[in-house]
């Protein structure tokens, strides 16, 4: 079966697929395993200490909910 698009059935399934494993794991990653080790919700000073001693996390972290965000743009 072909979309108006030109896209077979099966390839827009994979984009789905695909968008669904991004979102699935790029989140959890970022809020359960990275985040967590940044931020103290009850000291901001240290907060911003931990940011800047490992910038590379939170690049990371960020690039994480970025993916997860595109692969919802992707499923919806």
């Amino acid at each position: 079966m072909i979309l108006e698009r030109g896209i077979t059935l099966r390839q827009a399934a994979m984009v789905v697929l695909f968008g669904v494993l991004i979102t699935t794991f790029g989140t959890p990653i970022a809020e359960f395993v990275i985040w967590p080790t940044l931020v103290i919700p009850s000291n901001i000073e240290e907060t911003v200490r931990n940011i800047r001693a490992d910038e590379g996390k939170f690049l990371a972290a960020t690039f994480a909910y970025l993916a997860g965000f595109a692969g919802d743009v992707l499923v919806a």
